[in-house]
């Protein structure tokens, strides 16, 4: 099972933490993408997103506690995220992970294990530190800069298929 897990910004997070997110428009897109060509996935989300992913095509995952939320990503055969919480949940179960980053440096947040997808290099000079950001931009072009098919083509590529 791919498991979609997007990471976007919640009640829980600051709107400077919005700035990493690729966009609820992207992560729909992808899940098309994959319900198109046949492949199962579901979402994890948390139960507050649920309004943003209404018309996603594919489960949804809202798991009861954090054991819970550790228990469903261990049963996947794939995480799809950005740099958060479940790339490294995922990557303690040694499931494949697909981590997307954009204004933190790979370096310092991954072990190598994880296929980083970067969609603009700014790593030698991020602008988030990993807690606050370090330039004042609004928008996060790393994170814009992403494919879809970029993402959807590393997917195929670690299930086993490399033809579109």
């Amino acid at each position: 099972m791919i498991s979609i897990c997007p990471a976007v910004f919640s009640k829980g997070s600051t709107k400077d933490l919005a700035r990493r997110d690729w966009h609820i428009d992207n992560w729909l897109e992808l899940s098309n993408i994959l319900n198109k060509n046949n492949y199962l996935h579901n979402f994890i989300l948390p139960k507050d997103q649920d309004d943003l992913f209404i018309s996603a095509k594919a489960s949804k995952i809202f798991p009861r506690d954090i054991k819970n939320l550790f228990e469903e990503i261990k049963k996947s055969s794939l995480v799809v995220t950005q740099d958060s919480g479940y790339m490294h949940i995922a990557r303690y179960y040694d499931v494949k992970v697909i981590a997307l980053f954009g204004p933190t440096k790979p370096l310092n947040f991954a072990l190598g294990k994880e296929i980083i997808i970067k969609g603009q290099d700014c790593s030698s000079i991020p602008c988030h530190d990993g807690i606050a950001f370090t330039k004042k931009s609004k928008k996060c072009l790393c994170m814009e800069n992403i494919s879809v098919d970029d993402v959807y083509l590393n997917i195929l590529n670690n299930i086993g298929q490399t033809n579109v």
